[in-house]
């Protein structure tokens, strides 16, 4: 029986998993018609999966009577061996769904690096946690933008634009909240260089560049009572790809920079940054969650998301 066995395997033909779950429940229970009752379906299926089953090895499994089955060494032989495999994978469909629609689990988060480590976004993901302490947190800062599903994460967290999108291929989206951008300065470098009043005016300040700025090219403001436009094409005295360094610089009295209003606020409050130019609107963006397509997203996912676009939305107030 075992070379038998041995060439279906080489060859290929691997016996039906559904008639060999069918057959072991047969071997446990001792009765066509109970496991027909475990399985749901009738007993004439259960009967005809055990031959299909012996057709396709070879070999007798049970012994049919008028009123029960006797297996067969060889039948005794196969439920031995593949009965505790069924038994696990009955145990793993219990594990992945004994929270039903429960979060739980872990969920493993990507953003960037400066955007991700903010006290905001923290605050965000602590939030989550309380609220869902079974979830376990797996989070990957980093600047480069990420291939979800080639990485196995399960949630993006992203700055875009206010039009267009970085979403990437087979891959769900939806919008958190807006950014405002505002510039900002130290009072020390606007008592040593002026206050500019008019968006030109920043020509003739040293600038902190974050890249992401840099790669937009000339930046439209728009007045907020007569609409005016302006562009501006800012070169940088100072660049880097990281925003808490641009924090740090202005902060320091280097120069004017922008940034997202949600990462400075405790530093205007307390009065370390002052906002510049206040009567022009900046162009922001948004922060976007993103997420693999499926029919069956996770409870988990779908509940980060719900969390983190309530959690944006009332601390914006978006």
């Amino acid at each position: 029986m075992g070379l038998k066995w041995n060439h279906r395997l080489r060859t290929g033909n691997v016996m039906n998993l559904i008639d060999l779950e069918t057959f072991v429940w047969v071997a446990e229970l001792g009765s066509l018609t109970a496991a027909g009752k475990q399985l749901e379906v009738p007993k004439s299926t259960v009967s005809r999966r055990v031959s299909r089953l012996e057709d396709e090895l070879g070999v007798a499994l049970v012994h049919r009577t008028a009123r029960s089955v006797v297996v067969t060494e060889q039948g005794q032989q196969l439920a031995l061996r593949a009965a505790p495999a069924f038994r696990e994978l009955r145990h793993a469909e219990h594990a992945l769904f004994e929270h039903g629609d429960q979060p739980h689990g872990l969920l493993r988060i990507t953003a960037p690096s400066d955007i991700g480590a903010s006290k905001f976004i923290n605050d965000l993901l602590l939030g989550f946690r309380e609220r869902w302490p079974q979830v376990r947190l797996d989070i990957l800062l980093t600047e480069r933008v990420v291939d979800l599903i080639q990485e196995g994460i399960d949630v993006g967290l992203r700055p875009e634009p206010a039009t267009g999108t970085w979403q990437g291929e087979g891959l769900m989206s939806r919008s958190l909240g807006s950014l405002t951008a505002v510039v900002y300065a130290s009072p020390d470098y606007l008592a040593r260089h002026g206050t500019p009043k008019h968006p030109q005016q920043l020509l003739d300040h040293d600038w902190i560049g974050h890249q992401a700025w840099l790669r937009r090219g000339p930046v439209a403001l728009t007045h907020r009572e007569s609409g005016e436009v302006e562009h501006v094409k800012l070169s940088s005295s100072i660049l880097t790809n990281h925003i808490d360094q641009v924090v740090a610089m202005i902060a320091g009295g280097a120069g004017l920079g922008i940034v997202p209003s949600f990462l400075v606020g405790a530093l205007v409050d307390e009065g370390t940054l002052q906002p510049v130019l206040t009567d022009w609107d900046w162009p922001g963006g948004r922060l976007t969650a993103v997420w693999p397509a499926s029919r069956h997203t996770s409870p988990r996912v779908r509940a980060f998301v719900d969390h983190a676009v309530a959690y944006v939305r009332r601390s914006l107030q978006v």
